[in-house]
């Protein structure tokens, strides 16, 4: 009998161990740390650690540091003394600013320009003309379909080449992300949760779960949120159905909270923005902008850069902000993955299949029990 009951544990372990549900984010949308459905502007001075796309246009402020790529559906503005990690791929053209430096390659639909003083890394493939200003330097090969313009020092290390080349400079397509966006944040309110009363004005302290925000979410400037995870892989999940708003300083702080955990501001109804020298942790999906003020930061949880994701608008970073830390992970696979699992888990505090099968286990268990002190 003892391994009969072995057995049915094992079994009702198995069945809840396996349950799976589907990806909350598709895999394009889950490599990125920003995504916005119009246009993605930067100010001076802004650093984004993880990888930027936007269906429209992505401009990157003087002395700006990007650790990832980007990508766009139209143009890529690279301010003076910017520094851009990864590669570059623009559905029309790409400008790059005096002294600015791009660590990877550059893929244009139209032309490239690349600034005085300024540095490439790797190849330059654009479908118009190609102008490199003096003292500039391509340290790869660069191809163009019309022309290839070098001024005074300017130096091309690699080959330059003037053809119709195999197709890889055709324009770049970004697909946009909206409906992708918009059924994260439908299987995000559909989750069972608590009432939380959207107008913070003195600390709170928040535990794990799911919180409904029947309006607006507005944290006074200052104000302190901490989030304890009691040391336990933990999801935090803030359904907001208007406007978000965190004040100049507000603050979001992180307690007890393992590296797999996740925190998600799921802003359906209208836009978010973090107030200047704010400190804000997780992920951001809006149907609006989603802006943030000078010096106000954004960062995941573990290794993770956290992420910023606007379905229909435009995302800003104000001077000196910062969105992820240095070698942080894009998107978060792995605590979306577990983000997915403990959200059913939540969800599902009404009767569910598997947990219904669970108390039949129990309660079969339990006659068991029963029938043996019977037969004592």
């Amino acid at each position: 009998m003892k391994g009969i009951k072995k057995l049915l544990v094992t079994t009702m372990l198995t069945v809840l161990t396996n349950v799976q549900a589907a990806p909350l984010l598709d895999v394009e949308l889950n490599n990125q740390s920003i995504y916005a459905g119009s246009y993605v502007t930067t100010g001076d001075a802004a650093k984004a650690a993880g990888n930027l796309q936007a269906f429209g246009t992505i401009t990157i402020g003087a002395s700006s540091q990007v650790g990832g790529t980007l990508e766009t559906g139209t143009f890529v503005s690279i301010g003076a003394a910017a520094g851009v990690a990864g590669n570059i791929k623009s559905g029309t053209y790409v400008s790059v600013g005096d002294s600015a430096v791009l660590g990877g390659d550059v893929q244009s639909g139209t032309y490239t320009s690349i600034g005085e003083a300024a540095g490439v890394v790797g190849n330059i493939n654009a479908g118009g003309a190609v102008t490199i200003a003096d003292n500039a330097t391509v340290v790869g090969d660069v191809v163009s379909k019309v022309s290839i313009a070098v001024t005074g020092k300017g130096a091309i290390d690699g080959d330059n080449t003037i053809a119709i080349d195999d197709g890889t400079s055709s324009p770049h397509v970004v697909v946009s992300q909206e409906s992708n966006i918009t059924n994260a944040q439908q299987t995000l309110r559909e989750l069972e949760g608590t009432d939380l009363n959207g107008t913070v004005t003195t600390n709170i302290e928040l535990f794990p779960g799911v919180y409904n925000v029947n309006g607006i979410l507005a944290v006074t400037g200052g104000i302190i949120i901490t989030l304890n995870g009691k040391n336990k892989d933990s999801i935090w999940v803030f359904n907001i159905s208007q406007n978000m708003t965190f004040g100049d300083g507000a603050m979001v702080n992180l307690i007890d909270v393992p590296p797999d955990s996740s925190v998600i501001w799921n802003v359906t109804g209208g836009y978010a923005t973090i107030g200047a020298n704010a400190n804000m942790r997780g992920l951001i999906l809006a149907k609006g902008n989603i802006t943030s003020g000078d010096s106000a930061k954004l960062s995941g949880v573990g290794d993770y850069c956290g992420g910023a994701f606007s379905a229909k608008e435009y995302i800003t970073l104000g001077a000196s902000s910062s969105f992820g830390t240095t070698n942080c992970l894009n998107g978060a696979a792995t605590s979306y993955d577990n983000l997915v699992r403990r959200s059913n888990m939540v969800a599902i505090s009404e009767p569910a299949t598997f947990l219904l099968l669970g108390v039949g286990f129990l309660g079969f268990l339990g006659l068991i029990g029963i029938n043996n002190r019977r037969k004592a």
